[in-house]
């Protein structure tokens, strides 16, 4: 029984691959004959495109072909078979191929509608207008510290011995020692590692007594010590990003095609199935539709 249910699992899972027909190639041409259906090496070949990756490389050899090959004939003997038993006549299997085909219909006319979208320049360059902000570098500062830990209810005793640990580290830079060895040395925050690096920040990341006193410095410039609640920092301004807008180049335009994407797409689909309900007509009986009765047993 396991044996069966992997051989029907590999049978279905090859049932992508190419369809059979009455082809006129020559002899030579054919890869293999099931009553009076054929198929042919291209359409082999044609067919490994839609194998799962597995197969793909089952496929680059001689005995992986003969087993794909060996799939593809024992999948239309068993669709022969079905068909002779009138399997493909049922209503309920009617139902499911009529399902099936209108689902890959309706898959691949999707397809060509988002292929017909096109975004003018226009309305790509408006977006971009009306969501500037967004697009908008905000004004950022790059600063490194030296920190001296203490509580903030410490006592008044060991804040002063915090803040001569602070103006040690800050005479030490003075002197012309690289703020970063010192930093590296003397400072108990995690960016000690870095030198006391802290990378860019936009406004409003850090303390208030913090921004405020690297902001009131010019680049290179070494702060007095500043008390926040984590401690004492000597801070170092290094540089300021102003606030910029980015260029509305190659890439951006892409991003904004992506964005405006969903709104098409639906717009095209809305217009679409106006059309094609003028083009074809549709007909709902509204108080039937009301009135149904969707228990009742279903007739075949």
């Amino acid at each position: 029984m396991k044996m069966f249910r992997s051989s029907v699992c590999v049978v279905s899972a090859l049932l992508v691959l190419p369809l059979w027909g009455c082809s006129k190639s020559a002899d030579k041409d054919v890869l293999a004959r099931v009553d009076d259906e054929v198929i042919t090496a291209q359409e082999f070949r044609n067919s490994l495109d839609a194998l799962p990756a597995q197969w793909k490389v089952r496929a680059r050899t001689p005995s992986g072909r003969k087993q794909i090959l060996e799939h593809q004939v024992r999948s239309k003997l068993i669709e022969l078979e079905a068909r002779e038993r009138g399997i493909d006549r049922r209503p309920d299997v009617k139902y499911q191929i009529d399902q099936a085909v209108q689902r890959i219909l309706l898959q691949e006319l999707m397809k060509e509608w988002q292929r017909e979208i096109k975004i003018p320049d226009d309305e790509i360059e408006a977006y971009y207008k009306q969501n500037i902000d967004k697009y908008r570098q905000k004004e950022q500062y790059r600063a490194q510290h030296i920190l001296i830990k203490v509580a903030p209810d410490a006592s008044e005793a060991e804040v002063e011995k915090a803040r001569k640990l602070a103006l040690k580290a800050r005479k030490r830079v003075e002197a012309g020692e690289p703020f970063e060895k010192v930093a590296r040395e003397m400072s108990q925050g995690p960016s000690a590692s870095r030198g006391g690096d802290l990378g860019y920040a936009e406004k409003g990341r850090y303390a208030p007594a913090f921004e405020k006193a690297a902001l009131a410095l010019k680049p290179g410039e070494i702060s007095e010590p500043v008390r926040t609640p984590f401690g004492w920092h000597i801070i170092r301004l290094v540089d300021i990003k102003k606030s910029s807008e980015r260029p509305l180049d190659d890439e951006l335009r892409k991003e904004i095609e992506q964005a405006l994407l969903p709104k098409k797409r639906q717009e095209m689909f809305e217009a679409n199935m106006k059309g094609l309900r003028e083009k074809f007509g549709v007909e709902i009986d509204e108080k039937l539709l009301a009135e149904l009765d969707i228990e009742q047993q279903k007739k075949p």
